[in-house]
């Protein structure tokens, strides 16, 4: 494993495992709750997945959280480059959180504690997908 511009994480002699990893990592965030979509796209004149994870509760909890920007959301680019797959774990919507933490700062101040809780369940389901894709193709050689 290479490790690229901007996070980008290179696994050479891995494209032929992009749909493997694809679905591993898939099924490990579906049975854990997470609603997860797979996506095939186009880059370049190769073919990669990607596989979108977001956190969902349709109660009022999961309302309010989408309201004040703390549902985790993460994007998981399976990109396939010759032979080799390169990686990227993105995550989308900070932006909401951030938006939400300077207008909490000035107006409403407890959105500070839901914003930065979102904040740092952003960042954990981030460091847990790329710690799962590490894993996947360290246990299936």
């Amino acid at each position: 494993m290479e490790k690229g511009e901007h996070g980008l994480q290179v696994y050479p002699s891995e494209g032929v495992r992009l749909n493997a990893c694809a679905d591993y990592i898939r099924g490990k965030y579906e049975s854990a709750g997470y609603q997860v979509q797979k996506l095939l796209f186009e880059e370049n004149g190769e073919s990669g997945l990607l596989v979108q994870i977001r956190n969902t509760e349709d109660n009022a909890k999961g309302i309010l959280k989408t309201v004040i920007g703390c549902k985790a959301c993460v994007s998981l680019k399976l990109l396939r480059s010759g032979n080799d797959l390169n990686v990227s774990v993105m995550a989308t919507s900070w932006l909401d959180k951030g938006v939400v933490l300077v207008a909490a700062w000035f107006f409403l101040w407890p959105l500070l504690v839901t914003g930065g809780y979102g904040v740092y369940q952003q960042k954990t389901l981030l460091d847990n997908v790329r710690q799962d894709v590490l894993n996947f193709f360290a246990n299936n050689r």
